[in-house]
């Protein structure tokens, strides 16, 4: 009963192959078929990532009373 452990990357690592991805000038669809990456997956982490660099870190404001 040995199961396989899923794949397991970091967002460093999901970034890479976003940036690989849009290099090799291939769809994401053939990109994730090429790596064997699941295309919703790879879809979550490209938004992830985006929103995550849209959003800059907001400074905590003090209270004005």
């Amino acid at each position: 009963m040995n199961q396989k452990q899923p794949n397991r990357r970091t967002a460093q690592q999901w970034q890479a192959l976003i940036d690989q991805q849009r290099e090799s000038g291939i769809s994401q669809k053939a990109f994730c078929l090429s790596r064997n990456i699941c295309l919703s997956t790879f879809t979550l982490w490209k938004r992830k990532l985006r929103q995550a660099t849209e959003r800059p870190a907001q400074p905590a404001q003090p209270d004005s009373d």
